[in-house]
């Protein structure tokens, strides 16, 4: 992505706005797939959570505060 971003600059800079807007759907497309990946992070983080508190309620109640 950054490497891409990099180009992108680049060319807008040198002037090359069609040569910039044909890389613009890759860059939309990369941004989707980081954004899947961090949704899907995100999810597994609070699925652990979850399963944390519940197992902390079973082990020791007086420890039930999630991970950050």
């Amino acid at each position: 992505m950054e490497a891409l971003n990099n180009r992108m600059t680049s060319l807008r800079n040198a002037g090359k706005i069609a040569e910039y807007n044909a890389l613009v759907p890759q860059q939309n497309r990369l941004v989707v797939a980081i954004n899947a990946r961090i949704d899907t992070y995100s999810q597994a983080v609070a699925d652990y959570n979850a399963l944390s508190v519940v197992l902390d309620a079973q082990s020791a109640p007086e420890l039930v505060a999630p991970v950050k």
